[in-house]
Parts: structure tokens; C-alpha cells; sequence
């Protein structure tokens, strides 16, 4: 085989595993913008819970307006939990199988730059 190709393979390789890496980003990126949002909203949330409850008299409606508070902060909590996993069992396969690109593509480029080729593995130079 000639040796040439052995360098456009690994070209070829290292920039689908760049791309795999810039989808990795992406991925985490828009993940953080998600919790981020999440983060604001509960925010919101609670602040209009903690204005509502500032005007209460009646103790069973403060215990209410309690209870809804924590039921909020819970599910805030959980909404940005499961947007986290869910972008981690996303990001790791995809990483890992970014970095087994990139690294077959830098030894088939090395084999496509070796000088004389690598006649013991039928690679020719020319």
C-alpha cells in the first residue's frame, strides 16, 4: 500500500475527532445553559413565594406557602441533577471516542510520514 494514504487516513481521523470534540463541547455547553436557566427561574420562583408569604397571617397558609417552597426548591434541584447526567452519559462516550481518533489518526500519520516507508508492513514510500 502506498504510503501516502496512510496520511489521509489520519487526517481524516484527527478531524472527525475534533469535530466528536466540538460536538462534546457543544453539548456541555448548551447543558450549562440549561441549568443555568433552571437555576434562574427557581430563583424567580421563590422570590414570589417569599413575597407571597411576607403578607400571610393565617398559620396554616404559611405552612403551605412552606411546604410549596421546599416542594420548588426540590424540584429545581432535581430538573438541574437530570440535566447534568443526562449531558454526562451524553459527553464521556463521545470524548473517549474522540480521543481514540485523534490518537489512531497521529499513528497513521506518523506511518504515512515514516521516511522509506514500512516495508515490513507492506507500506511503500512510493
Amino acid at each position: 500500500m502506498h504510503q501516502g494514504w496512510f496520511q489521509i487516513a489520519g487526517l481524516a481521523m484527527d478531524f472527525a475527532g475534533v469535530m466528536l470534540l466540538a460536538y462534546e463541547w457543544l453539548v456541555g455547553y448548551l447543558a450549562q445553559r440549561r441549568e443555568d436557566d433552571i437555576a434562574a427561574r427557581g430563583v424567580r420562583e421563590m422570590k414570589h413565594l417569599k413575597f407571597a408569604q411576607q403578607s400571610v397571617r393565617d398559620e396554616r397558609l404559611a405552612a403551605h406557602y412552606r411546604m410549596v417552597a421546599a416542594r420548588t426548591e426540590d424540584r429545581i434541584r432535581n430538573e438541574g441533577n437530570e440535566v447534568r447526567q443526562q449531558g454526562h452519559r451524553v459527553r464521556l462516550p463521545v470524548f473517549v471516542f474522540a480521543m481514540i481518533l485523534i490518537a489512531g489518526g497521529f499513528l497513521l500519520q506518523m506511518l504515512g510520514s515514516w521516511p522509506g516507508g514500512v516495508p515490513g508492513l507492506g507500506i511503500t514510500a512510493n
